[in-house]
């Protein structure tokens, strides 16, 4: 055990020498201005194209599917709407009021 606690030691000393060198230091701000670089780069070329980024694509994605839901409960309406229109059109109705008013004042004659 007392070899696997040195080599513990060890290794979190190197660890700690590497991580605090000025070096790493240096090469992990210019990977982070790298990549930062790139991402600007990557936007210009993405306009330049007129393509959308990933995030304008995704806002797109809800848009069409908010459009999507819309749509699906108008059609639910629709049809429910053209159920009632069916069932009105097979029941039997009386004459309409102004057919009443008709009938009254000519009496009964057409």
């Amino acid at each position: 055990m007392k070899a696997l606690e040195d080599l513990r030691t060890t290794a979190l000393e190197t660890m700690n020498a590497v991580l605090g060198s000025p070096v790493t230091t240096e090469l992990i701000h210019r990977t982070t201005d790298a990549r930062e670089s790139v991402l600007r780069a990557q936007e210009v070329l993405l306009a330049t194209l007129n393509l959308p980024t990933a995030t304008e694509f995704s806002l797109l994605h809800g848009r069409v599917r908010s459009v999507s839901e819309r749509l699906d409960t108008i059609e639910d309406q629709l049809d429910e709407l053209v159920g009632q229109m069916r069932a009105l059109s097979t029941t039997p109705r009386g004459p309409t009021s102004a057919e009443i008013r008709t009938h009254d004042r000519t009496g009964g004659q057409p």
